[in-house]
């Protein structure tokens, strides 16, 4: 900072101060800058001029606008970042303790949302593949009906789960992930942990060197790492501004959230949701009552009568087109059920062969998880703002898309 006693005048501060401003505000996050600037910031000089211009350029905002100093100066100043920064509720006047009174900042500081919950699942990581593979390829369907075959295919699968991956329960801290937070970080977390109760317990200077560097050489790494990763996470969305613009979103706090209307008890919700949808769709149809039968023209095409069955090949490519989506009615997730492709292609083959001969979607199959969506964020919070929207079996979706083959 200037002063009288110092070499270095108010310019030279100001290009100094920010020439450092520069290296840390990429760097990090949350900023709180204070202290005593010793700079009249009331002033209408250059060198002030430029603080405030170079304050604006780095997207930093100066909070005091009050004295500080006895003689009506505001010299001590409080700096954070003017978006995704510290939120400061108020800063104000303390009492004068020497020439420079206190300065009372108040900040609201979100702690990190930490969830526990039990959760139900089954460990595949840990499941011996080997014998899994062998027992489905003793799989044996017979049966002709597709509704028959279906629910023979989902309870002899869910056998074989019980078998070789037993539903467990467990209880799940929910965290924000940090994948640059490796076993390298922790390793020298826990290193710099050590030093630091090391020069607690014994005070001497030496210990204190081994633990200030271990800390400067685990912060060092730990930036680094952050910033390789999330580096080269933004150029994997390269071509999907989609999916970088959510990144983004995430990486500076902006969650996206899909608030649900109040009611009295949570467990009455998901009725109302569907009684609102239902009556939507009745209310859909009776409107279309008032208008004159459509008739189209007519046009002479060839009839189409029946679908062509498909080889196993076919349908192999056709799952492995599909997205790796899984949702809670798959008897089992897709990413397993494509590790395992070649001992269940014939039966999935054959069950979408049934349906098609047949002309028979399985009803087990017509079920959705549905998911009511706020239409925008910031509408009112009433159901006719909602919109559904349904997850599917990827079996479901396998025949779908076969259909349009």
């Amino acid at each position: 900072m200037p002063s009288e006693l110092s070499l270095a005048t108010p310019n030279q501060f100001v290009n100094e101060f920010f020439l450092f401003l520069e290296d840390i505000v990429p760097k990090y996050s949350n900023l709180i800058i204070m202290g005593d600037f010793n700079l009249h910031i009331e002033e209408n000089s250059n060198a002030i001029s430029e603080f405030n211009n170079s304050l604006d350029a780095l997207g930093l905002i100066q909070h005091v606008d009050f004295p500080t100093h006895i003689h009506g100066r505001s010299l001590d100043l409080v700096i954070t970042e003017f978006t995704n920064g510290v939120d400061l509720v108020s800063c104000e006047a303390g009492p004068f303790l020497s020439d420079h009174c206190a300065v009372k900042v108040t900040t609201r500081v979100q702690k990190e949302n930490i969830v526990s919950k039990s959760i139900s699942f089954r460990n595949f990581k840990n499941m011996n593949k080997q014998n899994f593979s062998e027992d489905l390829q003793k799989l044996s369907l017979d049966s002709d009906n597709v509704e028959t075959f279906v629910g023979e295919f989902e309870n002899t699968i869910e056998s074989l789960l019980n078998t070789h991956a037993p539903m467990q329960e467990k209880t799940q801290i929910c965290r924000a992930p940090k994948p640059w937070f490796n076993e390298t970080i922790m390793s020298l977390k826990r290193l710099m942990r050590k030093s630091e109760r090391l020069w607690r317990k014994h005070r001497k200077p030496c210990d204190y060197e081994i633990y200030k560097s271990s800390m400067n050489k685990y912060h060092h790494e730990l930036r680094n790492e952050k910033h390789s990763i999330l580096s080269q996470k933004v150029l994997s969305f390269k071509g999907d501004s989609k999916k970088l613009y959510k990144f983004v979103k995430d990486l500076t706090g902006s969650k996206a959230e899909n608030p649900m209307p109040a009611v009295e008890n949570e467990n009455e919700l998901p009725d109302k949701f569907a009684d609102f949808f239902m009556n939507k769709i009745k209310t859909i149809r009776d409107s279309l009552r008032d208008f004159d039968d459509y008739k189209p023209l007519f046009k002479d095409v060839p009839l189409f009568t029946s679908f062509k069955n498909l080889s196993e090949d076919e349908v192999k490519t056709i799952i492995n087109k599909l997205q790796c989506k899984s949702c809670e009615l798959d008897i089992l997730p897709t990413k397993v059920l494509k590790s395992f492709l070649s001992e269940l292609l014939p039966v999935i083959t054959k069950l979408v062969n049934l349906s098609l001969s047949q002309g028979v979607f399985p009803l087990r199959w017509k079920q959705a998880v549905v998911r009511p969506l706020l239409k925008k964020a910031g509408l009112e919070l009433i159901y006719s703002n909602y919109r559904p929207v349904s997850n599917l079996s990827f079996l479901s979706k396998l025949i779908e898309k076969m259909c349009a083959i």
